[in-house]
Order: structure tokens, then sequence, then C-alpha cells
């Protein structure tokens, strides 16, 4: 929407959805959510959802991850990656140049060597119904089942048939 420093002209100025062309009228936050309106947070708002925001690096004395009310001394969460991701680090400084629309979505590129994990769940449930019926079944080399098993690293293609295979 137009940029208005006056906030009577911004409350009845109409919105436009950058994908859709969709106008939108817009109103002020409220608290009981019976606004049809799209609402908008001032910066008073956004400072101040900051006090009740829960840490999410953060766990509670109690052990349990924080919330709004948690108060006292923190201790440090820990975090289990489930895999890597590969991010490009290029970036597309053409959107602080003006005001061209087509920059908003920009996304970086993800590297992939094409190669997943199965779930700790699913593979239970192969081993659970044995490797070499597994492989009967979907015509996956038992090898292959062997290794997904054990937690390696296999083409996607590969784990995504056996993952369908396990939950039919």
């Amino acid at each position: 929407m137009p940029f208005s420093k006056k906030r009577e002209e911004w409350l009845t100025t109409n919105a436009t959805d950058t994908h859709s062309g969709k106008q939108y009228s817009i109103s002020l936050l409220d608290p009981k959510g019976r606004t049809k309106k799209v609402e908008v947070k001032s910066y008073g708002n956004v400072f101040g959802s900051y006090r009740e925001h829960p840490e999410a690096k953060f766990l509670g004395a109690d052990g349990l991850p924080c919330s709004k009310l948690t108060r006292g001394l923190l201790r440090r969460g820990h975090i289990t990656a489930k895999r890597f991701r590969f991010i490009g680090n290029e970036t597309s400084r053409h959107w602080e140049q003006g005001d061209d629309r087509s920059f908003i979505d920009f996304q970086c590129a993800e590297y992939s060597d094409g190669k997943a994990v199965a779930d700790q769940e699913d593979r239970e449930k192969v081993l659970k119904m044995g490797i070499r019926k597994t492989a009967r079944e979907t015509g996956i080399d038992t090898k292959t089942i062997m290794l997904i098993c054990n937690g390696e690293r296999v083409k996607a293609s590969t784990l995504a048939k056996l993952i369908d295979f396990v939950h039919r």
C-alpha cells in the first residue's frame, strides 16, 4: 500500500496482495479478533509482544520449554538436527533500489546431493515387517534396506518408495 504519515489516511486506504492483486482493507489490532479486515501492527504492538514472547532456545527451571509466563533462571535447550540443508549465500539487492515487487519473494538456492535419511519410526516399522519381505514387496535391494534401517543416507526417490510402502 502507498506510504502515508497520517494514520487517518492509511486506515481508509486499501492494501494490495502482491500475488493475487486482490484489495484488502486494514484495521488496527482487535484483541478479540472480531474484525474481518487485515489487522496491522504498530511499532508499539511489536515491541510489546517481546515481553510475552517465549524464549525458543531456552528451558525454564522446571526443564520444560519456555512459555510467555516463564520466569527465573533459564537453561540452554539442546537442539538435535535431523538433516543438514546447504543454502547458497546469493542475495538480491535489487529490492533496495526501488518499488519493484518482483523481488519480495526472493528465495535462496538450496543445494542437496539428493540423499535423505529415514525417521526412526519408519526404520522400526521396516525392521518389524522384516527386511526380506520389504525387499520382495518393494523391489528395493536388501542391502539398501539395511542401509536405511541403520540410518544411512540413500537416494530420496528410493526412500520415498520405501516410506510409501511402509505407510500402506
